[in-house]
């Protein structure tokens, strides 16, 4: 009798272990189930980053083929930037070169202008009559152009300041005699102004 309820009690024991058994296969097997789709998902997620991956390693490459051609527009347009700046500076300075040269020459007018006040003044101030005759005829012989004696100085060479009737100057530039016939020094067309007596 004892070996009947050994065996009973063996037998049942056995039954809940396999029950358990089975349970735990049934589990096994649902999460096998969700294991399988999760690797199909995740297969099908990995074709397509490979897709993603394969289209740029492709961009890289084509990118790469360029890279020579920027660099060698890079190289040209810093060269044309060089000569760019050093074009400007180059302009920067002649312009004030330029600069200076006119404001030496506007200085140079205005004291001929001043001279040339001082000068008129004294040729308008009255003087005795014999005085006044001598006078005359040496203010007269100093607004006088001192080429050809017969015209009055109306014209002047900025480079060096001297004063001609613009007949003389006009001649020396027609026949190519650029140079001051006062001081010698070489002038061009564009040096010449006409000053007036106010």
């Amino acid at each position: 009798m004892r070996d009947k309820e050994a065996v009973e009690a063996e037998r049942k024991s056995l039954a809940r272990n396999a029950e358990k058994q089975a349970k735990l296969i049934d589990k096994l097997m649902e999460t096998e189930k969700n294991l399988t789709s999760q690797l199909s998902a995740l297969d099908k997620e990995f074709v397509a980053v490979k897709k993603i991956c394969d289209a740029h390693r492709e961009r890289v490459v084509e990118l790469e083929r360029d890279i020579p051609q920027w660099q060698a527009r890079v190289t040209v347009e810093k060269q044309r930037t060089d000569e760019i700046r050093t074009l400007i500076s180059a302009r920067e300075l002649n312009v004030e070169h330029k600069r200076t040269e006119l404001r030496k020459q506007e200085d140079g007018l205005t004291r001929s202008r001043k001279e040339l006040e001082q000068r008129m003044r004294v040729v308008t101030t009255p003087l005795t009559s014999t005085e006044g005759d001598s006078e005359k005829e040496g203010l007269l012989k100093i607004l006088k152009c001192s080429t050809c004696r017969n015209n009055f100085r109306n014209t002047v060479i900025l480079k060096c300041m001297h004063t001609f009737c613009k007949e003389c100057v006009d001649a020396r530039i027609s026949t190519r005699q650029r140079k001051c016939p006062g001081c010698n020094l070489a002038f061009a067309q564009s040096d010449v102004q006409q000053i007036f007596f106010q």
